[in-house]
């Protein structure tokens, strides 16, 4: 099963899910909206992607799509998409999308360098299941569930959701520490 772990042990009968079900709540999930826009122009952002901590912007990351596959946007527009991370069941993920649109538009226009009055469409994708918080707490959760599926003889736990294998942030540390070496010296920008 790649079913997220969560909505999988919702669906057992005939097996104690009673353990399962307390352990499961205790999973640290990350929802995620996307908030999509496409520009009348060619190029919107100065980097493909950027990454915002900030509190007082709503998104934590714009990418631009085009600077990934050109192939996916029409001639002559941009396309930039906004990552907006909730913890799962956060009451952001039901306000209307028009609400959310308005409220990244006027981040988008804070920045300074992005052309909000060549924004020809906006849209919002909701995506329930985004991120494993890979904390010590689900961790731990994650393999006592697991522990306890495995009593289903024939069931294969994989994946993102169901296993919790996923984790972004092997790729950021390794990233990281290549631009150190980099910048120290160590390597060449060619390495």
């Amino acid at each position: 099963s790649t079913i997220p772990v969560a909505s999988f042990v919702q669906t057992l009968s005939g097996f104690d899910e009673g353990d399962l079900k307390s352990r499961v709540e205790k999973l640290k999930i990350r929802s995620m909206l996307l908030v999509t826009f496409e520009f009348d122009q060619p190029k919107t952002l100065p980097y493909r992607t950027l990454i915002f901590p900030e509190k007082e912007i709503f998104f934590n990351r714009l990418f631009e799509q085009n600077e990934y596959s050109r192939e996916t946007v029409q001639p002559g527009k941009s396309v930039i998409v906004a990552d907006i991370t909730l913890p799962r069941g956060d009451a952001r993920m039901s306000v209307p999308d028009e609400d959310i649109i308005k409220q990244v538009r006027i981040d988008l226009a804070k920045l300074g360098y992005i052309r909000v009055d060549k924004i020809t469409k906006a849209s919002v994708k909701r995506v329930e299941f985004a991120y494993v918080v890979p904390d010590s707490e689900t961790r731990q959760q994650l393999y006592e569930i697991n522990h306890i599926l495995k009593k289903i003889s024939n069931l294969q736990i994989m994946g993102r959701f169901a296993a919790g294998e996923y984790d972004n942030s092997d790729y950021a540390i390794d990233n990281g520490l290549t631009l150190g070496a980099m910048i120290s010296g160590r390597i060449s920008k060619m390495e």
